[in-house]
């Protein structure tokens, strides 16, 4: 495997976010995130550092990607996420709506994921998930605790 594939570090970030080993996702999604243009990565990104506290870091990449949305694409998603981890649910929940008006085709992990957590039991996150046509997980299966 090439080890500076962007896709491999996005790839353990992710799992690492999974995981909440948020001090673990943060190097590689630094990493995922060197082209000027992976926005989308640093909504990963972003979404670790709030989560694991580092509120200051990102802010700085939600500034950037505000900044660069004036001139190129940036995903819906990927703010979303950012604002998942700073505890914004209202912005997080108006973000996602914007991700599945733009066909963002990871809005489908919202009834995954573990960082959607905090917006279960929202009647706006029920109403994105019944949209998009999914049912959410049985919460035994999103458990961290869970025996399997």
């Amino acid at each position: 495997m090439n080890p500076t594939l962007f896709v491999l570090h996005l790839t353990l970030g992710l799992i690492d976010i999974e995981a909440v080993k948020l001090n673990d996702a943060i190097p590689e999604l630094i990493t995922a995130s060197e082209d000027q243009h992976a926005t989308f990565q640093r909504g990963f990104l972003g979404y670790a550092y709030a989560a694991a506290g580092q509120r200051d870091n990102a802010q700085k990449i939600l500034d950037q990607l505000n900044a660069l949305s004036t001139h190129e694409y940036v995903s819906p998603y990927a703010v979303a996420q950012i604002y998942i981890g700073l505890g914004d649910r209202d912005r997080a929940l108006e973000w996602l709506q914007k991700a599945y008006k733009a066909h963002s085709p990871w809005i489908l992990t919202v009834v995954v994921s573990k960082t959607f957590d905090s917006l279960r039991g929202d009647p706006r996150f029920a109403a994105l998930v019944e949209k998009l046509g999914l049912h959410e997980r049985p919460s035994e299966f999103r458990s961290a605790s869970s025996p399997n």
